[in-house]
């Protein structure tokens, strides 16, 4: 659909979706801030971008509008994974864990962009009481105790501007 031709003008489509399916759609939608037809027609769409020719240009509003959607799946990535490291270094009696990132591009990212992919991580993991230290960008470390060498209160750069 073209961003100016009217919603009228579009026949509807009827989708049978499994329960499941739906309300995963529904949430991403959610965090998104936009109706699950427009979450439904940005993730087809996003499919596509493999298919483009070598040659062909998306627009950079169109291609802005792309990153800020994949940061937001990156934040459920992140702390998927930041939290499957924890309970995995429990179960296995250490009391601290290093949680890479590199596979995931974050050195590339700005400081803004980092707060918004690591979301409210931070908070969480303080509020369950670990201990967090970033070294670099893709390298998150969790503490299970406070560590000697970080004094009471101190953070990272990107929880300092998420305050």
């Amino acid at each position: 659909m073209k961003k100016d031709e009217p919603m009228r003008n579009i026949n509807p489509f009827g989708l049978r979706l499994q329960p499941e399916l739906k309300a995963k759609l529904e949430e991403a939608a959610a965090r998104q801030k936009r109706s699950l037809n427009a979450e439904i027609s940005a993730r087809l769409e996003e499919s596509f971008l493999d298919e483009m020719e070598a040659g062909e240009l998306i627009p950079a509003s169109k291609a802005l509008e792309i990153a800020e959607s994949a940061r937001t799946r990156l934040r459920s990535v992140i702390e998927a994974r930041a939290i499957k490291a924890i309970n995995s270094a429990m179960t296995a009696g250490r009391t601290m864990v290093d949680v890479d990132f590199h596979d995931l591009g974050l050195d590339a990212m700005t400081t803004e962009e980092l707060v918004q992919v690591y979301g409210d991580l931070y908070t969480k993991l303080d509020a369950a009481g670990y201990y967090l230290e970033n070294d670099g960008e893709e390298i998150l470390i969790v503490y299970f105790s406070q560590p000697a060498h970080l004094k009471s209160g101190e953070s990272t750069p990107y929880r300092k501007q998420q305050a």
